[in-house]
């Protein structure tokens, strides 16, 4: 009964509690043009005689996402963002999980026309997000941790005909 979908870019991505060792936010997208967006499910490890249930599902934080879905650790070391993409008009929303709960997004208005489909990454140090375009290229992009903003638009252009759908950061 858990959202997500199975032809979603990115369907899931799990976030740990800062404070409570047994719980997890789940987060999950819907596919494109769906009307679930952005949930997330609590997990709790410490139910059903340790083996884990789900505390709580399926809450919704935005209807409008595309299939995208990645996390960036927030500077100070202890919150995370948590990062998609609006499918209406491509605008960034970074979702900070902090030991108060999820808060209201930032948005970054549009730097793009960035397709519904294929995959978006935060390079491993946080600074950077990857935007693969299945019909079109790939973008990078600045990644704020402090302040959970986006900027600085690069197109790296592909090969006419090719589709650009994954992406990762060595």
């Amino acid at each position: 009964g858990l959202f997500g979908h199975s032809s979603s870019s990115q369907s899931g991505m799990i976030v740990p509690f800062q404070n409570d060792s047994k719980r997890y936010y789940l987060f999950t997208t819907d596919y494109q043009w769906g009307t679930n967006g952005l949930c997330y499910s609590v997990i709790n490890m410490s139910l059903n005689n340790g083996k884990g249930d789900v505390e709580s599902k399926n809450t919704q934080l935005t209807p409008f996402v595309r299939e995208k879905l990645t996390s960036v650790n927030h500077c100070n070391g202890k919150d995370t963002w948590v990062i998609t993409r609006d499918y209406r008009n491509g605008d960034f929303m970074a979702f900070l999980v902090t030991a108060a709960g999820i808060q209201p997004p930032v948005i970054t208005a549009s730097l793009s026309t960035a397709a519904v489909l294929g995959y978006m990454k935060a390079s491993p140090d946080g600074t950077r997000i990857a935007d693969a375009k299945m019909f079109s290229s790939l973008e990078l992009f600045d990644f704020n941790s402090a302040s959970g903003l986006v900027s600085n638009k690069k197109t790296i252009m592909t090969y006419p005909g090719l589709f650009n759908y994954g992406v990762e950061f060595s």
